[in-house]
């Protein structure tokens, strides 16, 4: 229901909206919206229900004019795509009169489906399977395909069931007709058991495809287990709805309703793409004008809950809708129209985007091409970044400054809920600005549920930003306002408003604000409405007395020369309120005689003080029913200090302490009107730092010093300047030296040596012969020669090299670190194993040293041959390159070098692997022992003949 409340008659009354018949339980009201331009609203029910095969939730708005027409209407039931074969039984065993009743059965379960968006498949099977219809087949001439149905003839034969469902599992493809979002439906019909043997390979294609299924026993075969488990394998599940027994073909006709509900019940709720499209979309979720006549709609359940917008003209819509990118991520959850440089943007929240949400902004003159995505500078899970967003103009000149994008459930440890503020670029897109809104510490009170820029509330000339707690206090809730500025927003609120001090007794104050301020009650001031639970609180803004004071001397300077004078003062108030209301002004004039009964040559140092103080009490005024004024909040009560700051003579942002041993300050001071008297200077430095001495440069200067003798305190130097008169146009220079203390090094220097052993060892493995002479141990060192410090060491040891390991201990270890997952190798073959080539292990050690202590590193490992086979080289010196470099908390320590390189070092120890190949003599053997043989045989034979001649 909508309400139109009157301020001066102080109730409210239903405003009466014609609402459409079926426009029932809609929650109008949900979402409103204003047109500042014409004064127009918009109002919005998102939840209105439909029963159609499955009810649907969709919307409709309104705009409250006279012509009041209705910006939607209520969608027809939607009519999901659904794909439906049946699989009939034409085996041996169905004699002919009872194929005809499935066949009519067949037509009727198609005529039930006719007005939905479905296609259709019809086949049998017996031994083999035969294919009558396909899903590209048209059956919009009744006549036809009912007489091509009747006609279908009974082939006989075996039971292949299996081979069926399997051939029909094809069927379900593009090029056959089939549909990828629509619902796959599969009917089987049948008497008896298979006589194939593959059942649950082929249902398990059907699953493959998710293609639900449906099996239907007919006859009294299936009163024997065997065939019943046989329904339930070729259904789906639960078995409950998706297997049908029936006696005879005669009860086919009794299951018809019962499988025609099972399958509207599935209907558009396939597992692939979008279950569902416009069924939930509820639309108007969120709606804003564009213009005097167009209205941006957002429908946040649309797609399966992916969210989008559409632009509406009337009752015409002006584009197609935009759906989002997510499931689940309720695009259009909130929405706010930005401008800039005469174009108008669409600004949405999808608080749900992969758990943290996300904004969109597109140009609504040109939606499809222009979008842009924020996401969260911070992102945390289940923040909500997104349910609010706001855009705020600073100085009314209707172009876009800011946005205000909320996290209400921003976790943090002594709050909940944040607000980011984002920049209006030239170039038409958002940047954080860096500015985090947050409420007060200690309260969890859902901060950011709701924003609104208003008006500008403190008359400053700049919008004025709102946000609503409304969980705070345990759900009573309550309100903050933070001033705008020039280009940005104040980060810290200048007011909260509890529920509690507005009425006792509310809950959840805060809930919504108005996006627009008018002066309902006619005072020239801004009023703005705050939103609770059953309540809406209307908040005036309080009269604001502008008070400045100024304090004028006659004569100006005391003259030294006369003793006793009389020294006139003027006080003068400028009270304004209201800018143009009214405007005061009080002048008092007093004659001040200031007399010392005894004289003290300090008198001359000593200032004169006046000292002018106000107190404020804003009496009720009947004019403004009793409200109270106020004095402007922050109002300034002293007067400057006529001091300049100086430009630092060094530009530097870090001084290295502890490099050097002393650090040398220097002050100038300079008097650039009358004397000054007992001029002073005080200089505060960290402990750790100890006054040593000052120098004078130029004019007279003393100190006196207290040095801080524990961490968290500071050390603090008064020097007085010229004491006690520092003369107009005088200059002093000076310099202050500042030694360390031994306990204050805030740097580590360390350095990290190898320390290198020399061991042989041999390893025989295939053909190879493997000797590594250097390093069998590698050894990193780190070594402090100061105070306590902690760091990080990483170690870096190859380990695999290809697909092989390159130790035979694979699980390398090196005492006190932990294990990082490998990293790895940028290239694939040198002869130099380091962790550009070859994967590396990575140790982590966290590492705290007192003074003067050494830690060792020791890695340990025996090497394979394994690396080195796949490189293919019979010979050659390949090099185990592992290094180790340091992490330290760089806030708190530098590196310091003598030497120009300013960045830690990394160490590396290199291990040696010569190879050469195994010399085979195998041949030169058999070689020596065949010529060996040979030259026996000649001796042999040369002594035979001789011993013949001699005979």
């Amino acid at each position: 229901q909508i309400y139109d409340c009157s301020v001066t008659r102080g109730n409210c009354v239903p405003l009466a909206i014609t609402v459409p018949a079926e426009a029932v339980n809609m929650s109008l009201g949900l979402s409103m919206s204003l047109d500042p331009q014409s004064s127009r609203t918009v109002v919005c029910g998102p939840t209105i229900p439909k029963n159609c095969d499955v009810t649907t939730y969709n919307g409709m708005c309104f705009k409250i004019s006279s012509d009041n027409f209705f910006v939607s209407s209520t969608s027809e039931c939607p009519k999901s795509q659904i794909d439906i074969a049946f699989l009939m039984d034409g085996s041996g065993s169905v004699n002919y009169e009872d194929f005809k009743k499935m066949k009519a059965f067949v037509i009727e379960m198609i005529k039930s489906f006719i007005d939905h968006d479905a296609q259709f498949a019809i086949a049998q099977f017996s031994t083999n399977c035969y294919i009558h219809y396909k899903f590209k087949q048209s059956f919009k001439n009744a006549k036809l395909w009912e007489d091509a149905v009747t006609q279908i003839s009974q082939k006989k034969g075996w039971t292949n069931t299996a081979k069926a469902i399997e051939q029909l599992v094809e069927l379900f493809i593009s090029e056959e007709g089939a549909r990828p979002s629509a619902s796959k439906i599969l009917v089987v019909i049948t008497d008896g058991e298979s006589t194939d043997h593959f059942l649950s390979e082929a249902v398990k294609k059907a699953q493959a495809k998710n293609i639900t299924r449906y099996a239907i026993g007919v006859g009294n075969a299936f009163d024997i287990d065997k065939a019943t488990s046989e329904l339930a394998i070729i259904a789906s599940l639960p078995t409950s709805k998706h297997v049908l027994k029936v006696t005879d073909f005669d009860a086919l006709e009794s299951i018809r309703e019962q499988l025609k509900e099972n399958i509207i019940a599935i209907e558009g709720t396939q597992t692939s793409g979008d279950s569902s499209r416009m069924e939930f979309s509820q639309d108007g979720f969120s709606a804003a004008f564009t213009s005097n006549t167009d209205i941006i709609m957002t429908a946040v359940g649309a797609f399966q809950w992916k969210g989008g917008y559409q632009l509406y003209k009337q009752n015409e819509r002006l584009n197609v809708f935009q759906a989002g990118s997510e499931h689940d991520s309720y695009l259009g959850y909130s929405l706010a129209i930005a401008t800039m440089f005469g174009a108008k943007y669409a600004v949405m929240g999808a608080p749900r985007y992969k758990h943290k949400g996300k904004i969109t902004v597109s140009r609504i003159d040109n939606i499809r091409s222009n979008l842009k995505e924020l996401d969260p500078p911070k992102p945390q899970i289940g923040s909500y970044f997104g349910a609010e967003v706001c855009v705020v103009d600073l100085n009314s000149d209707s172009r876009t400054d800011l946005l205000l994008v909320s996290a209400p459930t921003y976790m943090e440890p002594d709050r909940e809920g944040k607000v980011f503020v984002y920049t209006f670029t030239r170039w038409s897109h958002f940047v954080f600005s860096g500015m985090v809104l947050v409420g007060m510490a200690g309260q969890r009170g859902r901060f950011g549920s709701s924003l609104a820029s208003p008006a500008d509330l403190n008359n400053d000339g700049y919008m004025d930003v709102l946000i609503g707690a409304p969980l705070e206090a345990d759900g009573q809730g309550s309100i903050y306002i933070f001033n705008g500025g020039e280009d940005q927003i104040n980060s810290a609120y200048s007011q909260r408003i509890a529920g509690s001090s507005v009425r006792p007794g509310l809950r959840f104050f805060g809930i919504s604000l108005s996006q627009s301020s008018l002066d309902q009650t006619q005072d020239s001031l801004p009023d703005i409405a705050v939103g609770s639970m059953g309540a809406v609180l209307l908040l005036r803004s309080r009269p604001i007395m502008h008070l400045e004071t100024r304090v004028t001397y006659n004569p100006s300077k005391i003259p030294t020369g006369e003793t006793d004078q009389s020294l006139k003062n003027t006080m003068k108030y400028d009270a304004t309120m209201c800018q143009h209301k009214l405007k005061i002004m009080i002048l008092w004039y007093m004659n001040i005689i200031y007399v010392s009964h005894q004289a003290f040559s300090e008198d001359a140092l000593i200032p004169l003080s006046n000292q002018l103080t106000f107190t404020f009490e804003g009496l009720p005024s009947a004019n403004l029913k009793n409200i109270r004024p106020i004095l402007l909040p922050g109002i300034k009560t002293t007067t400057d200090h006529n001091v300049r700051e100086g430009k630092p003579i060094s530009n530097s942002t870090n001084i290295e302490v502890g490099i050097m041993q002393e650090i040398d300050v220097a002050v100038f001071v300079e008097n650039r009107g009358e004397n000054s008297y007992n001029t002073f200077f005080t200089l505060n430095y960290p402990f750790g730092l100890s006054y040593r001495r000052i120098t004078s440069k130029q004019g007279r200067v003393e100190c006196v010093s207290l040095d801080s003798e524990q961490k968290g305190t500071f050390g603090e130097t008064t020097c007085s300047i010229s004491k006690p008169i520092l003369k107009g146009n005088a200059q002093v220079r000076s310099l202050l030296k500042r030694s360390c203390a031994f306990g204050f090094f805030k740097q580590f220097s360390f350095s990290l040596c190898p320390l290198l052993g020399c061991v042989s060892y041999y390893i025989h493995s295939m053909s190879f012969f493997l000797y590594q002479c250097l390093f069998k141990n590698g050894l990193f060192q780190v070594e402090n020669d100061f105070r306590e410090l902690s760091f990080k060491v990483f170690i870096r040891v190859p380990v695999m090299l290809g697909e092989k390991s390159i130790w035979t201990n694979k699980n390398i270890q090196v005492l006190s670190s932990l294990h990082i997952d490998p990293i790895s190798p940028s290239l694939w073959m040198c002869l130099g194993q380091n962790c550009s080539v070859a994967v590396c292990a990575e140790f982590s050690c966290n590492v705290t040293l007192i003074k003067n202590e050494r830690m060792l590193y020791n890695i340990t490992g025996n090497v394979s041959s394994g690396w080195i086979e796949q490189t293919g080289l019979g010979a050659g010196v390949f090099q185990l390159v592992s290094s180790a470099s340091l992490d330290y908390n760089q806030s708190k320590y530098v590196f310091f070098s003598s030497d120009s390189q300013q960045t830690v070092p990394s160490v590396q120890i290199n291990t040696q692997v010569e190879v050469y190949e195994e010399v085979n003599l195998t041949k030169e053997i058999a070689g020596g022992i065949i010529g060996g043989l040979l030259l026996l045989a000649l001796i042999t034979a040369a002594l035979y003949k001789v011993c013949i001649l001699d005979v």
